[in-house]
This record gives C-alpha cells, sequence and structure tokens, in this order.
C-alpha cells in the first residue's frame, strides 16, 4: 500500500480545493499571463476598448482552466480603465449543464 499513499494524499487534495473563480486581489491569485506579450485578457480588453460598435468575442478552455478567474481580470481592467460596466454571469444558476439543451 506504500506505493498507492501519494495518490491518495493528492486525491484527498483534489477533493478539498474548491471550485471557484478566483478575484485578482485575491492572495491565492497568481498573475501568470500579466504583463507578458502574449497576455488574452489584454489583447481582448483592447479589442473592446477599440472597438467602435458592439462586437462578440469567443474565450474557451477546458474546465478548470482559469476561464472564470480570468474574466474577473478582465472586468477589474475595463472597470478601471476604461469606465465600463461589465456584468458576469455563470450559466449554471440558469439551466442544467448536464442535460442536453434543445434548439
Amino acid at each position: 500500500m506504500a506505493v498507492n499513499e501519494p495518490r491518495e494524499l493528492l486525491k484527498t487534495l483534489y477533493n478539498h480545493l474548491e471550485d471557484k473563480a478566483l478575484d485578482p486581489d485575491n492572495p491565492f491569485y497568481y498573475p501568470f499571463l500579466e504583463g507578458k506579450n502574449d497576455d488574452p485578457i489584454a489583447d481582448l480588453s483592447e479589442r473592446i476598448s477599440f472597438s467602435q460598435s458592439q462586437s462578440v468575442n469567443l474565450f474557451t478552455g477546458q474546465r478548470g482552466s482559469g476561464k472564470s478567474t480570468e474574466f474577473r481580470r478582465l472586468r477589474k481592467i475595463l472597470r478601471e480603465e476604461e469606465d465600463c460596466e461589465v456584468f458576469l454571469l455563470d450559466m449554471r444558476d440558469y439551466m442544467s449543464l448536464t442535460t442536453a439543451v434543445e434548439i
């Protein structure tokens, strides 16, 4: 059983982690992309602020990859630098994500 002990410890850690987005001011937030040349949030905020009309932008990623956390950073940038009103919605509050959507 000694071989499986690290795996069991990792399972325990994984199951104790909270699945929630972090605000950029949270002490656990690590600014991994901020200040780099290929920061997608900086690019997106620039596109939004330069646009003279409404636009649609697609931002994708695997579950748990930090999309919601980065959207909170985008909201902070747009509020502070562009004086924009930004709303974030969680679709889990409005629909079942385990049921197929019929169109």
